[in-house]
């Protein structure tokens, strides 16, 4: 099998801290990356999770009842709840 190099651009410390973490759990970054690779072709999916919170549609519904609150608070707009004691 002939190998390919890849060149990886990242930031001095931070390659610096993945290198300690990987050596903590007996990987060398070259080690890693060669797994999430593998896996990859394996399940066909990036094998973790991709999640950003700005799109969390939880946080996104709570962002919004939040914002619709202080616009009420303020008197943007009307408040959706009734005070009445009818």
């Amino acid at each position: 099998m002939t190998e390919n190099k890849i060149i990886i651009k990242l930031d001095k410390d931070k390659k610096k801290e993945l290198e300690k973490r990987f050596s903590q759990i007996g990987l060398s970054m070259n080690d890693y990356i060669n797994l999430a690779l593998n896996q990859f072709l394996i399940q066909g999916k990036v094998p973790f999770e991709i999640k950003s919170p700005s799109y969390d549609i939880s946080t996104l519904k709570t962002k919004k009842a939040m914002l619709k609150t202080e616009e009420e608070d303020i008197g943007i707009i009307k408040n959706s709840i009734s005070n009445s004691d009818n």
